[in-house]
């Protein structure tokens, strides 16, 4: 009756929330490292009771010749696998990212392989073969929501790169072979894909073995 009363009296609508421009802690996670990559926002990470990873990031993206973002990284020397959860990822933009890196460098065009998710749930594989290269896509997978759990893998210079739903087989979205050397820097990202402001991504389970 209200909403057809000659003034209807309307509900208030959701507020909508600021931009966020700074992280609200940025707490040390050892033994895992952190850096904004390309001159991205300064961006923040802290761990919550439950062992999740809440990570801040900004940055304009990570594709074509350069990448601007949020790191949660380890070097590492040979092989490797890293697993993770992404339990949520904000819609700051619809090409904003949260997943998991392979780089042979910290500069913001190093060679680099990446397994990540958009707010959608969308999967996206993408890689730079080599230092000045542009980005391309590689692989897809079309799917809604969150949780996604991502998997990328390197056994000498074969690498590989997997996604699963919360529980289920692995499935297996690309494999290859890149002359990298040794040591890569690996880790998790966060990108809000507007360096005004900082996107909020939550990890579960990251855990990488070298």
């Amino acid at each position: 009756q209200a909403m057809t009363a000659k003034n209807p009296v309307l509900p208030p609508l959701p507020a909508i929330p600021a931009p966020r421009r700074a992280a609200p802690a940025d707490d040390p996670i050892a033994p895992w490292l952190l850096v904004d990559i390309g001159g991205a926002l300064q961006g923040g990470q802290r761990t919550l009771p439950n062992g999740d990873i809440e990570l801040y990031g900004g940055g304009d993206d990570i594709w074509a010749h350069r990448d601007q973002f949020r790191f949660l990284v380890q070097p590492v020397a040979g092989d490797f696998a890293l697993a993770g959860t992404v339990v949520s990822l904000e819609d700051v933009d619809a090409y904003s990212k949260a997943g998991l890196m392979a780089r042979v460098s910290r500069e913001p065009d190093a060679a680099a392989l990446l397994v990540s998710t958009f707010p959608n749930g969308e999967v996206q594989v993408a890689l730079r073969r080599k230092t000045g290269e542009a980005m391309e896509g590689v692989a897809s997978l079309q799917r809604e929501g969150f949780p996604v759990s991502l998997r990328l893998t390197r056994r000498e210079d074969e690498f590989a790169v997997a996604a699963r739903e919360a529980s289920g087989p692995w499935k297996e979205l690309w494999s290859g072979k890149l002359d990298w050397p040794v040591e890569t820097f690996v880790g998790a990202v966060a990108l809000s894909h507007d360096n005004s402001q900082l996107v909020r991504a939550v990890y579960r389970g990251l855990m990488l073995r070298k």
